[in-house]
């Protein structure tokens, strides 16, 4: 048996299948010849996502995702925090213009805190 799982029902870790290159300050040349791999429109969703992320908790054991969209100049950003059981789920969107990213991510974080997720933020009591 197979399943898809749609956007509706699992939002993607943030920054999910992105891949990174580091390249030494002082590798100019390597660096021109990768330059080309840079996706304006991946780096614009992916900066949202990681802001959303790092606004929330460095703590890699919170399950919460983000999903960014950018359409043309505008930016949709959907992010989910839940608790480790997947029992509590707290879920919405912002959206805002490119350029903007940081803002946004923030921006949705902050609220999903304030409406409740900051107490699924606390560290998972111990079984002894």
């Amino acid at each position: 048996m197979t399943e898809v799982f749609t956007n509706e029902v699992v939002v993607p870790a943030p920054g999910q299948g992105a891949l990174g290159l580091q390249v030494l300050r002082d590798g100019k040349e390597l660096l021109k010849a990768v330059k080309h791999l840079d996706d304006p429109v991946a780096r614009v969703e992916i900066d949202a996502e990681r802001a959303f992320q790092r606004e929330i908790t460095s703590d890699p054991s919170v399950p919460i995702g983000a999903l960014a969209k950018l359409d043309g100049t505008s930016l949709r950003l959907e992010g989910v925090i839940a608790d480790r059981e997947g029992l509590k789920i707290y879920r919405d969107e912002e959206e805002g213009k490119a350029g903007d990213e940081e803002q946004i991510g923030a921006r949705l974080a902050r609220r999903l805190l304030l409406d409740g997720a900051r107490a699924l933020l606390a560290p998972a009591e111990s079984s002894h």
